[in-house]
């Protein structure tokens, strides 16, 4: 049995696409390297818009997702929040996501 080393994923949204990004975390789920668990960093207000973020019910419910709520430090806020939660945890890994890209079958090959 292979032994992979501890990844998380790491991701953001914005208000106008938080309903649509549950074919990413699914794919992101499903990826021959186990990801636990997904850290999504949702920021309270929106930079950009002044937007406040609404957050639906079935992502609440979402198995491996840890939902971080956090100031909005824009694209950065992917990833910055979670690098500063790990700062001292030299055996994992993060994985930056976008929240509009669906990762496909074909980039699933064997690790």
């Amino acid at each position: 049995m292979t032994s992979f080393p501890r990844i998380v994923a790491s991701m953001t949204t914005i208000p106008s696409r938080i309903g649509c990004i549950r074919p990413v975390m699914e794919a992101v789920v499903i990826q021959t390297v186990p990801v636990a668990p997904i850290e999504l960093n949702i920021p309270h207000i929106c930079q950009c818009t002044g937007q406040t973020y609404e957050t639906p019910d079935w992502l609440t419910g979402l198995e491996r997702v840890i939902i971080y709520r956090t100031e909005d430090y824009g694209p950065v806020a992917k990833i910055a929040p979670t690098l500063l939660r790990y700062t001292a945890d030299q055996e994992t890994y993060i994985w930056s996501v976008v929240d509009d890209c669906a990762y496909p079958a074909a980039l699933r090959g064997q690790a």
